[in-house]
């Protein structure tokens, strides 16, 4: 099987990920911005990646955190 984790933190965002290369399109995402949220679920379930998605930010003043 083929996976990935990422972690990174700096003082504006922390995102955490997991990829199974190798999945069945499942996906647990966790982010603020509802579009993209849903864009990488679609992802997820058409590719047959499997995503655990947990990321946060300071996007108060805007989403590119």
């Amino acid at each position: 099987m083929k996976k990935v984790y990422l972690k990174r933190k700096t003082k504006e965002t922390e995102i955490e990920i997991k990829l199974n290369v190798d999945g069945k399109g499942k996906y647990r995402i966790d982010i603020p911005i509802p579009f993209l949220r849903h864009m990488l679920e679609l992802f997820s379930f058409h590719s047959g990646l499997d995503i655990k998605l947990k990321a946060k930010g300071d996007i108060d003043v805007d989403y590119h955190h």
